[in-house]
């Protein structure tokens, strides 16, 4: 099972490259279960990396 069937975070803090890049609620939890790490990443560094 996943944890978050178990858990409920206050705070989602997504790294990536060493450094936070985002930060929220249990929503961006939820956001990142439905579409993956993929967009932030494409927000920080661009479609190039």
């Amino acid at each position: 099972q996943r944890l978050l069937n178990y858990i409920k975070p206050n705070v989602v803090s997504v790294m990536m490259e060493g450094r936070i890049v985002r930060e929220g609620g249990p929503e961006l939890a939820l956001t990142l279960e439905e579409r993956g790490y993929d967009f932030i990443r494409e927000e920080v560094f661009g479609n190039g990396n």
